[in-house]
């Protein structure tokens, strides 16, 4: 996952901000400002995501994807049959 304070923090510097400014914007001290560019693990809520949208001109997408498995599951006949027959419910299972 790629941290979004740089990107945030270009943005800032792009439009002339500092950090005292764009925390005023944002109704947030500077320190706060500071955490949300430098620290990956800060928690950006979607209230203050919606605040750096405002403030930056900018949109955050979200995306939400799904890791691969590691494992692999090891299914009896039994359990095999049944999810066949449900997932696949055309095929024959003779």
């Amino acid at each position: 996952m790629k941290p979004v304070g740089p990107l945030i923090e270009r943005r800032r510097l792009l439009l002339g901000l500092s950090r005292a400014e764009l925390g005023r914007r944002l109704g947030v001290s500077t320190q706060t400002v500071l955490n949300v560019e430098r620290d990956p693990s800060y928690n950006l809520g979607t209230s203050l995501l919606r605040r750096l949208e405002d403030a930056l001109h900018v949109t955050f997408d979200v995306v939400m994807k799904e890791h691969p498995m590691s494992t692999s599951i090891q299914m009896g006949n039994d359990e095999f049959i049944l999810y066949i027959r449900k997932s696949h419910p055309t095929c024959t299972t003779t």
